[in-house]
């Protein structure tokens, strides 16, 4: 059966490297940049990971590509079924991505701590704070609602991260930290991501901002997103 937008799709063409990984139908192909997979031809889609990263010619990983018609067959999922696939896909994507980041930086401060970015962080409510405790800081903007959680709870702003580790927050971020292919600074992701994993994410230069949290768990902060994905204002 043919592949269409919106379905989930089978990789039947090309390469054994891509061979029966599943994919998501995003569309027409509206980036020249994009990794061509799945062999020649076309008309071509252009697809997401969905369990596996796709690899290219030269064994590049990316979370998505272009493939043509012919290397796809589809299996049967479309609608609300196959977004939800996409969206899942695309929260363990990010997931892994912040974790091999904190690793990668990790492992870099033990050989050269000098190359790692100096100076803590903190949640503010506006990045045009200039106070002398954020002259060396990374600071992330959280909403003024949640600044007044965090300041009933006995953590005024500017708020360390160091108080409230372990926690969890829906975040807008670029999309670049989760689509390796896509250029900083070319728009952003709504997703989960625990106070550590944001700090990574504001040491590696990526724009990143809190929408709502402190959540206990990621599935909170997961359950907080679905709402507004269902009810969007």
């Amino acid at each position: 059966m043919s592949a269409k937008k919106g379905d989930v799709a089978l990789i039947i063409s090309g390469g054994d490297a891509n061979l029966g990984k599943l994919v998501y139908v995003v569309g027409s192909p509206t980036d020249d940049r994009l990794p061509l997979l799945g062999g020649g031809g076309t008309p071509r889609w252009q697809v997401q990971m969905l369990a596996a990263n796709l690899i290219d010619a030269e064994g590049e990983e990316f979370v998505g590509g272009s493939v043509p018609d012919s290397g796809l067959v589809s299996i049967g999922i479309d609608g609300e079924a196959a977004r939800a696939l996409r969206e899942g896909a695309i929260v363990k994507f990010m997931e892994r991505a912040m974790t091999e980041m904190a690793e990668e930086e990790a492992d870099e401060a033990l050989t050269d701590r000098s190359i790692l970015p100096s100076g803590p962080c903190y949640f503010v409510t506006s990045l045009a704070n200039k106070s002398a405790v954020l002259k060396e800081a990374f600071p992330c903007e959280i909403p003024s609602w949640c600044a007044e959680k965090l300041k009933t709870k006995g953590f005024p702003e500017p708020v360390p991260f160091s108080v409230l580790k372990g926690k969890y927050w829906w975040c807008r971020v670029d999309v670049a930290v989760s689509r390796p292919h896509i250029e900083p600074g070319n728009g952003t992701t709504d997703e989960v991501a625990s106070t550590e994993e944001i700090a990574y994410v504001l040491r590696s230069h990526y724009y990143v901002k809190v929408m709502a949290g402190p959540f206990d768990s990621r599935e909170e902060g997961r359950y907080a997103l679905d709402l507004k994905w269902e009810a969007p204002k």
